[in-house]
């Protein structure tokens, strides 16, 4: 899908909008752990709509969840890329980009994505450079973490790539993945946004999920830092 310079401007622009407004609530709360619980909270969903549509700038009834982007990621089964699938937004239909920028004033330099907030809708490399910027600008010590080699992972997706090859894939694979470590009083905290969304996803979609489903608060805010579920359940259904 090509999207227009101006279509990203305005994604860009909502983006940058409901990021600020995220950051000055978080603001208002009294200690780091609140504050960041907060904008984890936003991020995984559990945040009260009303809250949200203040956030989002949007009506209570039309505030849309985060979800992990699939489409963005090149998977293994074609030498092609995916076929980006878009999301709607108050500004139009969108898909993930990235300005290719890093964003130098802040410790890590984590890139730049325009649209993560704009239209609810990253990656793990995409929401852990997220959470990065906003736990900078609320004052908490945030780390992104990446693995030194594929790690078990979910992928689900249903599509196409970009010659029109067929695409079907619902399976915990090995992927390097990245997420996030927070340091609050002197505690690691792990905050693993991808890893809560897409457990979720495996729950839903997923007929081991269903079956033996994963404890997605083990993904965000525990400090449990060093542990993958995922890793864990691909040796159960392996054994």
């Amino acid at each position: 899908m090509f999207l227009h310079d101006w279509r990203k401007l305005k994604i860009r622009d909502l983006n940058d909008s409901r990021r600020e407004i995220l950051i000055n609530k978080a603001l208002e709360l009294d200690s780091e752990y609140e504050k960041a619980k907060f904008i984890v909270d936003y991020f995984t969903n559990n945040l009260p709509k009303n809250i949200v549509a203040q956030i989002d700038g949007v009506d209570e009834n039309k505030v849309v969840d985060f979800k992990y982007d699939y489409s963005y990621i090149k998977g293994d089964e074609t030498p092609f890329a995916r076929t980006q699938q878009p999301v709607n937004s108050p500004v139009g239909e969108g898909i993930t980009f990235s300005t290719g920028l890093h964003d130098i004033d802040i410790p890590g330099h984590p890139m730049i994505y325009p649209s993560v907030i704009g239209l609810k809708l990253g990656t793990c490399k995409i929401f852990s450079h997220e959470i990065a910027r906003i736990m900078h600008s609320v004052g908490i010590k945030c780390e992104i973490v990446e693995t030194k080699k594929p790690v078990n992972c979910y992928d689900f997706f249903e599509g196409t790539d970009e010659h029109d090859n067929h695409i079907s894939v619902n399976t915990i694979k090995p992927m390097y993945h990245i997420y996030n470590i927070i340091t609050i009083d002197g505690k690691q905290y792990k905050v693993d946004i991808a890893g809560y969304l897409t457990s979720q996803d495996y729950n839903h979609y997923n007929p081991d999920g269903i079956k033996f489903p994963i404890d997605t608060s083990r993904f965000c805010m525990t400090e449990d830092i060093a542990s993958n579920p995922f890793e864990e359940i691909a040796k159960e259904i392996s054994d």
